[in-house]
């Protein structure tokens, strides 16, 4: 973890995991949320960054955070998750 604010930020590192990459300690990017009053809602903002050279994650977000953000968007209205079928 790089900085908690609660309630209003939280960042952190990530690495791919070990199992599937020999190097990953070497691979890594920065993941930043943001929380902040919109009107009578809360915007979050997300932050991918920071993507050290050949990380295999890069290419892989453009599918995987819309699906992640819609499934915590559902969860946090209704307390459920969408079943993405994995």
């Amino acid at each position: 973890m790089l900085h908690c604010e609660p309630g209003r930020q939280f960042s952190y590192i990530e690495h791919p995991g070990a199992t599937y990459y020999p190097n990953h300690a070497e691979l890594s990017c920065r993941v930043t949320y943001t929380l902040e009053p919109f009107g009578e809602c809360t915007k979050l903002t997300l932050l991918n960054d920071e993507w050290s050279e050949g990380h295999p994650g890069y290419q892989k977000t453009v599918d995987v955070w819309p699906m992640l953000l819609s499934d915590m968007k559902t969860y946090a209205e209704t307390g459920k998750t969408l079943n993405l079928g994995w």
